[in-house]
């Protein structure tokens, strides 16, 4: 049961590797918990700039930070 307690603040993102480098707040890198990166929420994303989204930075991106370079790029 903690497991899927833990799956499920991921998905709810309530969880946090570290912080978003462009607003500050929480952001959750699957790599840097341990997972593979086809596993991260930010592989379903459309790259940005023709970059993997593992590749935009050295951080990661929060959810709401990331869907909005998305939508610009």
């Amino acid at each position: 049961m903690p497991e899927r307690m833990a799956i499920i603040e991921d998905i709810k993102s309530r969880t946090s590797t570290h912080s978003c480098p462009k607003c500050d707040g929480p952001a959750y890198c699957g790599m840097e918990a341990g997972k593979s990166a086809s596993a991260c929420w930010c592989m379903s994303l459309p790259p940005v700039n023709d970059k993997p989204n593992t590749l935009i930075g050295e951080t990661c991106y929060c959810k709401t930070c990331m869907s909005e370079m998305v939508k610009v790029a």
